[in-house]
């Protein structure tokens, strides 16, 4: 015959007045209220866009309108919008869609204006002309091919045209790309002495890259304002801030502009 303590023993568990017993409780129905995406606060929400977006997964973009308002706000916001032009093999496709270019704030532009490239549409460029909608930075990266190609003086004048047009801008810096020949391209019409004679970079490439840059830089400053020139070896470049200048000094009335 058991004792009292074995009972005690087989059931540690006990309803002593009001107390709930183990069993009562795992029947209780769960307190806890589930929370939606959207009920999340917005900084968390936007380090979930950042990580599916770098990861690849757009399917987030789908979730609600609302996410995708979000998640599109958070790219115009922090990504950068790169386009290339010239490039055969990276050009962007012709029906490409406008909703980019109306509230992207970093943008960045690189064309090949060497001989083998041109003529290209510049038109995609003006898309971002004009004030109308104020943008953070653009980066435009000209590629003049190798020093000595056809300099193509009517194209780029009509390139600079339409960076006249990138207003917008709080910075827009250009830089200047000036493919180098290479030794093994003469390889058995010249020896590699006779190469850096005729090629001396060290001395002849800079003036190149420093006429290139003048040439860009009267061109441009009537219409973005003063730039600041850069001319060092490794980050040379022109830095306008247009979007400061123009709404200093402009007139707005002017064709164009508006």
């Amino acid at each position: 015959m058991a004792s009292e303590s074995d009972n005690s023993l087989s059931n540690p568990i006990q309803t002593t007045g009001n107390k709930t017993t183990d069993s009562e409780l795992q029947l209780m129905p769960s307190t806890k209220i589930p929370v939606s995406f959207l009920d999340l606060p917005r900084e968390l929400r936007d380090m979930i866009y950042r990580h599916s977006i770098t990861a690849g997964n757009l399917e987030i973009l789908r979730t609600s309108k609302l996410v995708s308002e979000e998640a599109i706000q958070l790219l115009s916001k922090n990504a950068i919008f790169r386009v290339n032009l010239g490039f055969p093999d990276r050009e962007p496709p012709t029906n490409l869609a406008l909703a980019p270019t109306t509230s992207a704030q970093h943008v960045e532009f690189r064309l090949d204006t060497s001989s083998a490239a041109l003529p290209f549409n510049l038109s995609f460029i003006s898309l971002f002309a004009g004030t109308l909608t104020p943008r953070e930075s653009c980066l435009v990266t000209l590629n003049y091919g190798k020093e000595g190609s056809a300099t193509h003086h009517i194209e780029r004048d009509a390139l600079f045209v339409i960076l006249e047009g990138l207003i917008g801008f709080k910075s827009l810096v250009i830089k200047i790309v000036i493919e180098r020949y290479e030794a093994s391209e003469f390889e058995g019409l010249l020896t590699e002495e006779q190469f850096r004679e005729t090629f001396p970079y060290e001395s002849r490439l800079l003036l190149h890259h420093r006429a290139s840059y003048q040439k860009v830089r009267e061109f441009l400053e009537c219409s973005l304002g003063p730039a600041k020139f850069d001319d060092s070896v490794d980050s040379h470049c022109l830095e306008f801030h247009p979007l400061g200048a123009f709404s200093e000094n402009s007139d707005p009335g002017v064709e164009g502009y508006n």
